[in-house]
């Protein structure tokens, strides 16, 4: 339900962001020309910083088990975003597996992008090859952003937000600009991130109680030794 409030609130700003200012009255201010153009961001792929993912208008749930990560040029996002109900009717992609082959389908109804593990691409209804392939890690599987986005014609972005970077999925009708897209998204962004930091509290062992130390027993007290006289010779008889 949540979720569902942040999206509708989001949805309002992108909209008023989309709308021309009015002068003085307009209460999102027009986008300057440098922003109209903003450049991808320049990622430092060794750092360690956490990486959110939106599809449209909506910021998906952080999980350390599933986020996006780095390997050698490519961004990989999991599959199973595909599954999210919202994101198949916003993306109108579906995510169809076989795990005992290692095969992910990932389907649109007007074309399909098969990828398999230990091969370096994925393949389409043509046998036309895409590069690079897709990626088991903790036993999910990943793929390029990179590849998803050209191959079914998807807007990819990746920009600077606080505590990270956003990984910004969506179809090329859904014209927001980036810079517009992240002020509207804020809100967002930190409910998501705080329900992270809760999860992994609760997911967090308790510290086990320090063991209370017994004191040491007394030693037992010896009883004073007695000492016993020597006994007195008799004396002798005189003669």
């Amino acid at each position: 339900m949540r979720r569902g409030i942040c999206a509708a609130a989001l949805g309002v700003l992108l909209l008023l962001a989309a709308l021309p200012a009015a002068g003085e009255a307009a209460a999102i201010r027009r986008l300057t020309a440098d922003e109209e153009t903003l450049p991808p961001v320049t990622v430092e792929k060794d750092a360690p910083p956490l990486y959110f993912t939106a599809t449209e208008d909506s910021v998906l749930p952080l999980s350390d088990s599933t986020m996006p990560f780095w390997n050698g040029d490519y961004l990989y996002i999991p599959t199973s975003i595909f599954t999210d109900k919202m994101v198949q009717r916003k993306l109108n992609i579906t995510r169809i597996e076989d795990p005992g082959k290692g095969i992910v389908i990932l389907n649109s109804g007007w074309a399909a992008l098969q990828f398999e593990l230990d091969k370096q691409y994925a393949v389409d209804g043509e046998n036309n090859t895409y590069s690079p392939g897709m990626i088991r890690q903790d036993g999910r599987d990943y793929v390029p952003a990179a590849v998803v986005a050209r191959y079914f014609d998807l807007k990819y972005s990746v920009l600077e937000v606080d505590r990270g970077y956003l990984v910004w999925l969506r179809t090329k009708g859904f014209q927001v600009k980036d810079a517009a897209f992240i002020g509207a998204a804020a809100f967002q962004l930190n409910s998501v991130y705080e329900e992270y930091q809760r999860e992994k509290q609760a997911a967090e062992p308790s510290p086990a109680p320090e063991p209370v130390s017994s004191p040491a027993p007394l030693p037992t007290p010896k009883p004073p030794s007695v000492r016993r006289p020597s006994p007195v010779p008799n004396p002798s008889p005189a003669p």
